[in-house]
């Protein structure tokens, strides 16, 4: 699911006979139009997304979210189709007095 200097992912189907869960971690190299990333997340969302199924995706996808801007907007609304809420909104790293953070989304309906 992967195209190179785009879009990297990875995810792990956990799953016992009552549950299951996908755990993704998605990278975006910051050369790389946000559009044509997000474009290609939306396709691999709905390959992925299941009604019953805990999704959790984390990684670094380059998105200034500490600010407003179209990136990040157009992230969300991703995001929000397919029920899916930013955990971490605080930034996880600080350099030359600019913060940015480390992306964590799970479904709305769930717990972890």
């Amino acid at each position: 699911m992967c195209k190179e200097k785009v879009l990297e992912i990875s995810a792990v189907r956990l799953g016992t006979c009552s549950s299951s869960v996908i755990l993704c971690r998605v990278y975006r190299s910051p050369s790389v139009k946000a559009n044509h990333f997000l474009n290609l997340l939306e396709k691999i969302l709905n390959l992925l997304y299941q009604q019953s199924t805990l999704l959790i995706i984390c990684g670094d996808l380059n998105i200034n979210s500490l600010i407003e801007n179209s990136e990040k907007q157009n992230l969300e609304i991703i995001m929000t189709t397919f029920n899916l809420t930013q955990v971490v909104t605080f930034p996880t790293r600080i350099c030359n007095n600019k913060g940015t953070l480390i992306y964590f989304w799970i479904k709305q309906d769930t717990t972890i």
